[in-house]
């Protein structure tokens, strides 16, 4: 299910992290944004608001406006799975920085044997979404074409 993003109207995010843009009827391929490392790297999209400025936002905090509530000062996105291309709802919650600790190290996160493991799941699931995206372009592409 597909709903307006919040703040950025010409944009709708579905309940599975996808970011269409209803001007040029394509899908946005995200690319990947951290502020921390490369192993905290999250899914982000540059969107035009309805300010007429261009913004970089992460999926996940999109998905979480539009399809749970707003967000909270001081507040998280949480990945229940911490895979940052997961942006399924289901997926998904607002909650304090402690609740998101507490959710990493419960997936394994603190564990620093496992870091090198986690990175490359995280990037392998990267570039199966950035391909997915790129699929799904191609097939509207040839339904405007035909």
């Amino acid at each position: 299910m597909f709903r307006p993003v919040v703040g950025a109207k010409r944009y709708d995010v579905s309940d599975h992290g996808l970011v269409f843009d209803r001007e040029t009827c394509r899908y946005l391929v995200p690319t990947a944004s951290g502020r921390n490392s490369p192993r905290t790297f999250h899914a982000s999209v540059s969107i035009v608001g309805d300010d007429g400025m261009r913004k970089n936002r992460y999926v996940h905090q999109l998905v979480l406006r539009a399809h749970v509530g707003p967000w909270r000062d001081g507040w998280h996105g949480i990945h229940h799975d911490d895979q940052p291309a997961h942006n399924c709802v289901g997926n998904l919650a607002w909650g304090t920085p402690a609740q998101n600790a507490r959710d990493t190290a419960r997936n394994g996160g603190r564990d620093r044997t496992r870091h090198e493991e986690i990175e490359r799941e995280r990037l392998q699931s990267f570039e199966r979404l950035r391909a997915r995206i790129a699929g799904l372009n191609a097939e509207l592409e040839a339904a405007r074409a035909a």
